[in-house]
């Protein structure tokens, strides 16, 4: 009986399910190999490294912060609630919730929003994803994933109230032993600026090392672009 008391205190006890928080940084740099903006993220788990919720602070290279992103994946792992706030042009978007209905939210430069809520049906086999969702989901999941092609994500894009199809495929361990995901863009327009997304993660702590491909942050003319963002922790 003592040691049965012993298993269900240790079982019970609150520090076993503590939250931890875990900080790290991103380096974004352009084709010409320019630091364009540092990523300070910090990032909340819980029961045993479940994402509870993430702040990112997006910082220019003169030191000014100029957007951030809060999440919160109480409701999703994949498709989080949040909201992205971009400093330098006084716009954003996010998702939230309503009545279990998952809202698409743009946020105006005159202080107003336009809102959809998202309706469509989607095949059981899709994975519905948005803001950092997917990194979250693929940090969770990249072993279920092994081996797997052409995986349907609708990633969704609240900005334009919209969503856009991608494709995922597991590549397997690269040279340096880090896990290699790809994920090819279906819009065109994309494509000019970068045709696929490429993810490596470290097979043992779960964390992302690099990515190359669209960045969610707009250039300094609110124009799209690609980087390659190196991590650091």
């Amino acid at each position: 009986m003592p040691y049965l008391i012993l298993i269900f205190s240790i079982l019970l006890s609150p520090t076993l399910f503590a939250e931890y928080t875990e900080n790290y940084k991103g380096i974004a740099y352009n084709k010409k190999n320019e630091i364009i903006y540092i990523e300070n993220h910090q990032a909340t788990f819980f029961d045993n490294s479940k994402i509870k919720s993430a702040k990112t602070t997006y910082i220019n290279p003169k030191g000014v912060k100029i957007a951030e992103l809060t999440s919160d994946f109480s409701k999703s792992l994949s498709a989080p609630i949040y909201k992205y706030s971009d400093f330098r042009f006084k716009t954003g978007h996010g998702i939230a919730y309503e009545n279990n209905k998952l809202k698409l939210i743009k946020y105006k430069k005159d202080g107003t929003t336009k809102t959809k809520f998202l309706n469509k049906k989607f095949s059981p086999d899709s994975i519905i994803v948005g803001g950092q969702g997917m990194h979250y989901y693929l940090r969770e999941n990249f072993t279920s994933l092994k081996n797997k092609k052409n995986i349907p994500i609708k990633f969704l894009t609240p900005g334009n109230l919209d969503y856009y199809n991608f494709l995922l495929n597991y590549i397997g361990l690269n040279k340096k032993g880090l896990i290699a995901l790809e994920i090819k863009i279906s819009n065109v327009l994309l494509r000019i600026f970068a045709p696929k997304l490429k993810l490596q993660y470290d097979p043992k702590t779960k964390r992302l090392i690099k990515y190359v491909g669209l960045s969610n942050l707009s250039d300094d003319n609110d124009k799209i672009q690609a980087v390659t963002i190196k991590y650091q922790y």
